[in-house]
């Protein structure tokens, strides 16, 4: 039962604490650019987040009734977002997630290829899957086409595209 309240206390945090950091200032739902690069957008909430993410990464095995596979990836998303990781820690963080579980918690990969992409670039990112930037853009047709587009004002993702469309195999599986 501690479990699903921290799980409830940290959604509740990850979805208020940058309404609370704005406060009453602005109008947009985005902060402004300087606290978005410094990750100050969770305010005095920060230590929290980062505190219930990893209680929840470490002890989501003990609560009952929920499986690591519905709710591991959401206290890494929180975790990587508002701790701001480096490259390096942040694939290792995401790579432990799933290390215990029969099958990988729910968008684990995209979220893995998300956040690869964001701090290796798009070839770079794209990369961490062992398979080529076009193999790895038609095997994941959600979620990760939009970083991409995303990530350089869509010069990598209409260049990806371009070689998914000239492989038969890829475009029937991308479309």
């Amino acid at each position: 039962m501690a479990v699903l309240r921290m799980i409830s206390m940290l959604l509740a945090i990850g979805l208020a604490a940058p309404l609370l950091a704005q406060g009453t200032r602005q109008t947009s739902h985005k902060p402004p650019p300087q606290e978005r690069e410094q990750g100050a957008t969770c305010g005095p909430h920060r230590d929290s987040i980062i505190m219930l993410a990893d209680r929840i990464l470490a002890e989501r095995h003990m609560a009952e009734g929920f499986s690591g596979h519905s709710f591991g990836t959401l206290a890494a998303y929180l975790k990587l977002r508002v701790e701001d990781m480096g490259a390096r820690a942040g694939l290792a963080l995401l790579d432990s997630v799933g290390a215990d579980e029969r099958r990988a918690p729910r968008n684990l990969p995209e979220l893995r290829l998300m956040f690869a992409i964001a701090k290796l670039g798009v070839d770079g990112g794209l990369s961490v899957t062992g398979d080529t930037p076009v193999a790895s853009l038609a095997s994941h047709p959600f979620m990760v086409p939009r970083q991409v587009a995303l990530a350089d004002g869509g010069a990598s993702f209409f260049r990806l595209l371009a070689a998914v469309r000239a492989d038969p195999g890829l475009a029937e599986a991308f479309d």
